[in-house]
């Protein structure tokens, strides 16, 4: 980047972001110079949090001198349009995934305006990059289960997910998804959705296998029939490992067991999911290398739950391709 810190513009600081504008006045590596929202009452105030530009239309934020990068916080008023016209120009892009409504999410028309080739070059792109910021990726037990499967635990074996009444078709289910595989360190295989009761079980069978040989299967409960938005995205996780188990019961809560009798940590969120976010963003900026999910990741959770609506509807295991979609 020419700047640095980088200059960032903000599409979408609606009201309900003025509680987390402070956050962004701590990174180091990035500083927001301009401001967007479609509300101009919204936009100047978020301007004034910050001390920024206020600039009134999106194209001219994306096309204005002040920007090098651009964060969108609420993309529902233009959907994938607005992802999709950063990345056009170049734009390094932290697209906040969580602000988008159920219907821009599954918008139909997605397919048609970006496939998963074009997804992955975007992400590997010298000049621009999308870094979709799913929030479960970054909780304090999701880090600590990524540090303990490295180590002590080994690779995940099954795993088995208990949501909070998320309806089948759903963002959250989608993040709970992309979640999964992310600890699981696998691509999926196929995808089954089974009735239990009153309630469905969405069965992942992963490419990577067990030690036995066969697949890593992963299984999301308590789903709930049809779609909508869900109340919550928290969730309980238990996890069977090469060399131990651990289970998750909380955002910051974590009890594990390897050989030795079992051990409970209560980690602290010293930072936001937000927080966390830019702190990645920003290190992408200025040329770090670190691990952070890409525009191919929500495409294939996307997807995934699509074909999950699709596997109950046939009653069966769908086999599926890179992008999740079914074969």
């Amino acid at each position: 980047m020419k700047n640095y810190p980088v200059q960032v513009g903000f599409a979408g600081v609606a009201s309900e972001w003025l509680e987390e504008l402070p956050t962004l006045t701590r990174q180091q590596r990035m500083r927001v110079s301009a401001v967007f929202d479609p509300q101009p009452s919204a936009a100047i105030a978020g301007a004034q949090s910050l001390q920024a530009t206020h600039i009134k239309g999106f194209v001219q934020l994306l096309e204005s001198q002040l920007v090098d990068a651009v964060i969108i916080g609420n993309p529902a008023w233009l959907g994938w349009h607005a992802v999709l016209q950063c990345l056009k120009r170049g734009l390094p892009t932290l697209l906040v995934v969580s602000r988008l409504d159920e219907e821009t999410f599954f918008d139909d028309q997605l397919p048609e305006q970006v496939q998963l080739q074009e997804a992955m070059s975007y992400a590997r792109a010298d000049n621009g990059f999308l870094m979709p910021g799913l929030p479960l990726r970054w909780l304090p037990v999701t880090i600590r289960v990524r540090e303990l499967t490295a180590t002590a635990l080994g690779a995940i074996e099954s795993l088995q997910v208990t949501a909070q009444d998320a309806p089948l078709q759903s963002r959250v289910l989608a993040e709970l998804l992309d979640w999964s595989l992310s600890v699981v360190q696998s691509a999926p295989e196929s995808i089954q959705v089974q009735r239990v009761d009153d309630r469905l079980e969405v069965v992942l069978s992963c490419r990577r296998h067990r030690v036995d040989g066969r697949p890593v299967e992963v299984r999301i409960r308590n789903v709930i029939p049809g779609s909508g938005c869900a109340k919550s995205s928290e969730f309980d996780a238990l996890g069977y490992c090469r060399h131990g188990e651990f289970r998750l019961t909380s955002p910051t809560t974590i009890s594990h067991r390897a050989e030795r009798s079992p051990v409970q940590e209560c980690l602290q969120a010293d930072r936001s999911t937000f927080d966390v976010m830019l702190d990645l963003f920003g290190r992408r900026l200025v040329g770090g290398v670190v691990p952070v999910p890409d525009f191919a990741d929500v495409l294939r959770a996307r997807n995934l739950v699509l074909t999950a609506v699709s596997s109950l509807d046939l009653c069966d295991a769908i086999e599926v391709g890179v992008d999740g979609l079914g074969t």
